[in-house]
């Protein structure tokens, strides 16, 4: 707490040759309007001129440059220094509004159970033009157990000592899933209206590099068995178990089809749909494939059409009407009932 009364809030920063935006990245937060902040960066051993970009601000960051082997590792690095009692992040590729902070403070204090908020963010390109606005959906833990909605951490803040009882001292291979699954689990979390930071979509961003995407998703398998053999709070959603777990195999299909990856998501949506405990989620992931087949066959790719509305066909307790919107294209497919 200061002289002012006003409690300090930790910022983390994690990045690793980001020069062409860590800049915007670190003036966003070094221009809040909240006087008592602590901005930890945590650089991974820059070689582009980062370092030195971050080095020019002085002691206005407790920065850190060492080698590491991947952005979780970093982020929890950054963690273990948090001293405010509130924390938040800023990427590099992020940006704090100038009343971020001051926001979090308030909503926090008047939520003294919570532990963590989450409000509303832009979308910004890497130049930073803002191409978009997300409201996030309401903090349902069940929903989050299934891979079903993440709150966006560009827009997060938490209270420290909620995040210090989860006792997550380093990185098991999954960060920020790991992170809110934990503390879901344990403490109140809420959505808060308000728009408060800037999160940059491009193509570089980790949850556009596919070939990282099979490995995510086994992590989040482990870091849910970890909760489930919990033997402190385990019990109190094992019946979950089954669900969850089936959850990371539909979350894995809709990556894959955000990235365009249209061949592995072909691929993961038979795995979906066979362990898929529920119906709805199983059909929206393979939704995407049915649109993605008929705008192939829209564009006279007949053969290509066919074999992605082949497999959702096949599944047919899921997509019942779709053997006749496959002929409407003249696509002749037989369904197999799966």
């Amino acid at each position: 707490m200061s002289k002012s009364g006003q409690p300090m809030v930790s910022i983390i920063c994690f990045c690793r040759n980001a020069a062409s935006t860590i800049g915007r990245c670190i003036d966003s937060i070094l221009g809040q309007d909240y006087p008592n902040l602590q901005v930890i960066v945590q650089d991974g051993a820059s070689d582009d001129g980062t370092l030195e970009i971050l080095q020019s601000y002085g002691e206005r960051l407790e920065l850190v440059s060492e080698a590491d082997n991947s952005a979780g590792e970093a982020m929890f690095r950054a963690l273990a220094r948090i001293e405010g009692e509130f924390f938040g992040s800023c990427l590099a590729d992020e940006q704090l509004l100038p009343h971020a902070v001051s926001w979090a403070v308030t909503r926090l204090q008047q939520r003294p159970d919570a532990g963590a908020i989450y409000g509303d963010h832009y979308i910004m390109d890497i130049h930073g033009l803002i191409t978009g606005l997300v409201k996030p959906e309401p903090w349902i833990f069940q929903r989050f157990l299934c891979s079903e909605i993440m709150p966006p951490f560009c827009a997060s803040f938490f209270r420290s000592k909620c995040f210090k009882q989860l006792g997550l001292t380093g990185y098991t291979g999954c960060g920020e899933f790991e992170l809110w699954l934990q503390l879901g689990a344990r403490f109140p979390v809420y959505h808060v209206p308000g728009t408060v930071a800037k999160y940059g979509v491009h193509p570089d961003q980790l949850s556009f590099q596919v070939k990282s995407l099979a490995g995510q998703a086994e992590a989040r398998k482990a870091a849910l068995e970890r909760l489930f053999n919990d033997s402190e709070i385990g019990e109190s959603y094992a019946w979950s178990r089954s669900s969850a777990l089936a959850g990371v195999n539909t979350w894995l299909v809709n990556c894959y089809c955000n990235c365009q990856a249209w061949e592995m998501a072909l691929e993961a949506f038979y795995r979906a749909a066979v362990l898929e405990t529920s119906k709805e989620r199983a059909r929206r992931a393979g939704l995407r494939l049915v649109r993605h087949g008929i705008n192939l066959a829209k564009k006279g790719d007949m053969e290509n059409a066919c074999r992605f509305l082949k497999l959702p066909m096949d599944f047919s307790q899921l997509f019942p009407d779709l053997k006749p919107l496959a002929a409407g294209f003249g696509l002749n497919l037989t369904a197999a009932t799966a």
